[in-house]
């Protein structure tokens, strides 16, 4: 397999459906027998949690999903649980995977036969320079499956000493290999009347421009609750803010698809900052806090501006909207 040498991220080969309009990814991942579906919660109930004995994360390991030859570990996925006793997020999927795959002290050779593997399965991807790294890999809607190594001969004297290679030398020329299952819920049937009655509340400055980048874009940890599949036809829900006809929730047409429900959002929040060191500018969160959590708020940001008061009418209009705060936070310094 050649290796182009290129000065930007290595792109991933974009796969279409399959023939049935499938994920060819998230088919990959059920091949191997991968529960990407199941809740956290449940994974740890009946695998168990424990430590990673390289960084000593708690972690959920898999050591039936054999991916790919080499592998110096199961796949595995964080187990990490607040010290609060946040339960929320252990009641959704993992996202994210990860393992490092070994075949020899050679780390080119070691990309290029995990990728060769995985070809087999998902076509050929181009492996590529990019600074001290070379890497390649597969994206197929909200999915990814990403390989990276780490040649030696490519760094600096600063990487003469990592605590994880001295704890596992064969690090070094490791293929890692890191997944994005692209899980988010489907829409309910409450849910799509919702994104069907849709009003809009106004503009957001940035976002997925089409119905293929709205459908495309990965996962992410932060809000996966509200996160869901976006319907075919949700042209008017790009770069929008809204809320369905009776304001039962608040829908966000950002990078993602968002449906929060009213009785869910603890307020709205604008953060100015004014210039300094920085240019200033100012972001807007929705605070939320999600059924079954026990207490814990998390905020999505979901608009910006590049002046400290851009923020103001809309972070208003929303706590009038949905009967919640709406905090202007006070003015800091861009340091």
């Amino acid at each position: 397999m050649a290796v182009t040498v290129l000065v930007t991220q290595p792109e991933l080969r974009r796969l279409p459906p399959s023939a049935a309009g499938r994920n060819p990814i998230q088919d990959l991942l059920d091949a191997i027998g991968l529960p990407w579906r199941e809740s956290r919660a449940a994974l740890a109930a009946r695998l168990g949690v424990g430590r990673n004995p390289i960084t000593n994360d708690e972690v959920i390991s898999f050591p039936d999903a054999a991916l790919v030859p080499g592998l110096l570990g199961p796949l595995e996925t964080s187990a990490f649980r607040s010290a609060s006793g946040e339960d929320g997020w252990m009641r959704l999927p993992p996202i994210w995977f990860e393992a490092s795959a070994w075949l020899g002290a050679d780390a080119r050779a070691n990309i290029e036969r995990t990728a060769a593997s995985l070809a087999e399965r998902l076509g050929p991807t181009t492996i590529s320079q990019a600074a001290n790294t070379l890497g390649g890999g597969w994206a197929a809607g909200p999915a990814h499956l990403r390989l990276t190594v780490w040649p030696p001969e490519l760094q600096g004297p600063a990487a003469s000493f990592n605590l994880y290679h001295s704890r596992e030398p064969r690090l070094r020329e490791a293929c890692r290999i890191d997944i994005g299952s692209g899980w988010r819920r489907p829409l309910s049937k409450t849910e799509r009347r919702w994104v069907d009655g849709f009003v809009e509340i106004g503009a957001l400055s940035g976002g997925a421009a089409t119905e293929e980048e709205l459908r495309d874009s990965p996962s992410v940890g932060l809000g996966l609750e509200y996160l869901r599949e976006p319907p075919a036809g949700c042209g008017r829900l790009l770069r929008k803010i809204g809320h369905s006809a009776g304001r039962e929730a608040l829908i966000l047409g950002t990078e993602r698809l968002y449906v929060v429900p009213a009785t869910d959002i603890v307020g709205f929040h604008a953060t100015r900052m004014l210039p300094a060191r920085g240019p200033g500018g100012s972001w807007l969160d929705v605070q939320c806090r999600s059924p079954g959590s026990t207490g814990n708020v998390i905020s999505i940001t979901f608009t910006r501006g590049p002046h400290p008061d851009d923020m103001n009418a809309l972070c208003t209009l929303c706590g009038r909207l949905f009967g919640t705060p709406a905090v202007l936070a006070p003015y800091v310094q861009n340091v």
